[in-house]
């Protein structure tokens, strides 16, 4: 969803999303659905905002793994 280009194209993959799983997974749908207007803020930002929001994490991640070597 966070790979969407736009609000509609998330929305349409949350719908995507919780049809796949929503069976096997209630809670975790669920809580996406929940949280939606939360989550969907994301996409108020501009492509390179949204870039630096998707990576922040990975760039922790690795900064992490080197301090513990």
């Amino acid at each position: 969803m966070y790979q969407a280009s736009s609000l509609g194209a998330a929305e349409t993959a949350l719908a995507e999303f919780k049809k796949k799983w929503d069976e096997t997974y209630p809670i975790g749908t669920q809580t996406w659905k929940n949280n939606w207007n939360k989550l969907s803020a994301y996409f108020k930002y501009s492509e390179p905002i949204k870039k630096q929001i998707w990576l922040f994490p990975k760039k922790i991640d690795k900064g992490m793994i080197k301090m513990l070597k």
